[in-house]
């Protein structure tokens, strides 16, 4: 099978291990994850210079031994989790392996579950790991269909600065950096069938007194309406009064600049409808002085560029 590489007996090594380490309490097992480490790095060099890569990744799906690893991953040390992210890209990124990773992953679906769990504990490689896997089509559609993307938004409030900006990542993996037509397709559809409750998730998002999640929250937000795919989508949102009056709330605190530039690239979008409902058209003349004061400061702000829009805003609200 191979030339000088022994992935099956790697893979036998790592049974053993395994075997050991579930009869020993966790504070017994240092020494035994000393040893998987070891075979990690031989599996992770050597796998990548297999020959015929499918039968060895049959092999290493017909032991579990991917689970395995996956389950022991926050125990191991750091060098070993890149070891085990080299040996899961190589699976999900060459094009024979995918259609068995993705298969497997369909039949242990609480991989995906580990993966956020990791993720959520402030290990990037967990989440580079999900992300990796998530750009294959039949993955982004199970997340999509399933529960676990509301787990995301959670983690995504958190204070923890690189916990929150790993699942804003994969949030907008899922959502907007899709690249083929198909996978817009069905999440235009996820949006349209999950509207009420993605919205009230990331409203509760940029209502967050957290500086970094209420910035990544509506920046995440001005990427979606930005989107062609999802026209019909942002029509239905700047309809919403309450969406009105929580993004002029942002845009007229004074307090940070930063995020009275990204509620601006929010606000556009109600202004700029033709069709304005009574509604919202009272919300924005009743507004209509606080909003123009702070339009014309932002004018003078050298060091911000808004181009032709803001201009345009302001003639918009004076005309009220």
């Amino acid at each position: 099978m191979s030339t000088g590489v022994d992935v099956p007996e790697l893979i036998r090594e790592s049974e053993k291990v395994e075997v050991i380490l579930e009869k020993l309490d966790r504070k017994d097992r240092s020494t035994h994850y000393n040893m998987w480490e070891g075979v990690l790095k031989k599996l992770a060099n050597d796998f990548p210079k297999e020959k015929d890569k499918v039968e060895s990744l049959k092999l290493i799906i017909k032991t579990n031994t991917l689970k395995s690893i996956l389950f022991h991953m926050p125990f191991i040390s750091y060098e070993a989790r890149q070891n085990v992210k080299k040996i899961w890209q190589i699976i999900f990124t060459e094009k024979d392996l995918i259609p068995l990773g993705v298969e497997y992953i369909r039949q242990y679906p609480e991989i995906l579950i580990m993966l956020v769990r990791g993720s959520a504990s402030r290990d990037k490689t967990s989440g580079d790991m999900f992300r990796t896997v998530l750009n294959t089509q039949s993955i982004h559609y199970l997340l999509l269909n399933s529960a676990l993307i509301w787990q995301f938004f959670e983690v995504a409030s958190t204070e923890d600065y690189e916990v929150s900006s790993e699942a804003f990542k994969t949030l907008k993996l899922a959502i907007v950096q899709r690249s083929s037509p198909g996978e817009m397709k069905a999440v235009a559809s996820f949006l349209t069938k999950q509207f009420e409750g993605f919205f009230h998730q990331l409203g509760k998002l940029i209502c967050n007194d957290t500086y970094h999640v209420k910035r990544m929250a509506l920046k995440f937000l001005s990427e979606i309406l930005q989107r062609r795919d999802f026209f019909s989508t942002m029509v239905k949102y700047i309809g919403i009064p309450s969406n009105l009056k929580m993004v002029a709330d942002i845009l007229c605190n004074p307090e940070n600049e930063k995020n009275q530039y990204l509620a601006f690239h929010v606000f556009k979008f109600f202004v700029a409808n033709p069709r304005r409902t009574k509604q919202i058209n009272a919300i924005l003349t009743k507004r209509k002085k606080a909003i123009l004061e702070t339009l014309l400061v932002m004018k003078k702000q050298d060091e911000v560029e808004y181009g032709r829009e803001l201009p345009l805003l302001i003639e918009r609200i004076s005309e009220l």
